[in-house]
């Protein structure tokens, strides 16, 4: 709740983009025969610009307004169920990563998640994103939140930058290898082939967004 004190207890959540990002380095992902064919030359050399600048996105991430978050908040985890008096409601399950995080990121997972599981066309991926985040500033001042959409903003795309743009290369050539072709079909839906040309936009989408968080990150200095 605005106002309310962020709980402390020791086994939350933090840092949680940067262990995303330092576990999924994007070096030895160009080896990939998957990830050779479709995340082209300059997208990589976005992606190591990226990488390079890392640390500076961490630091921004730090810096902003802090809240509570569930940071698995992604289409698999949400119920939709009647209350007694009939009204919808919405339920969020599997809570083992909540912890503290920047203002914003948490839609991270509700936009980012919901499209790397392939579950919303890549193509479309920046309908989701407007609709997201509206509703996300929309909810912010329903509870009486005053503060930069801004600065909202920035949480966000910072993060998907790293979560998404920065970690999908690698998280590519995890998924896309021989002993793992049938547990990609299960997960995803479509083969190590269409997962991985999914991917590629993707990650150019978010590497766009990373290009909006250091103009942000410029303005709001």
């Amino acid at each position: 709740a605005l106002g309310m004190p962020l709980p402390t207890w020791p086994w939350l959540c933090r840092g949680h983009a940067r262990a995303w990002a330092e576990g999924l380095p994007p070096h030895d992902a160009w080896q990939n025969p998957f990830v050779q064919r479709h995340f082209a030359p300059h997208l990589q050399a976005r992606v190591l610009q990226l990488w390079a600048e890392r640390a500076g996105f961490y630091a921004i991430l730090d810096r902003l307004p802090q809240i509570f978050c569930h940071f698995d908040y992604q289409r698999r985890n949400l119920l939709r169920r009647a209350r007694a008096d009939g009204r919808p409601e919405l339920v969020a399950v599997d809570w083992a990563l909540c912890g503290i995080g920047p203002l914003g990121g948490e839609l991270f997972s509700l936009v980012g998640s919901s499209a790397l599981l392939l579950e919303w066309e890549p193509a479309r991926l920046g309908e989701l994103d407007d609709a997201a985040f509206a509703a996300y500033i929309a909810g912010l001042e329903e509870a009486g939140w005053q503060g930069s959409v801004d600065l909202v903003r920035l949480g966000y795309t910072a993060w998907m930058a790293l979560w998404c743009g920065l970690a999908l290369p690698a998280a590519t050539a995890f998924w896309c290898i021989p002993e793992r072709a049938a547990r990609a079909l299960q997960q995803f839906g479509h083969t190590q082939e269409e997962a991985a040309a999914a991917w590629a936009t993707l990650c150019a989408y978010w590497l766009e967004r990373a290009d909006e968080a250091r103009r942000l990150m410029a303005v709001l200095s």
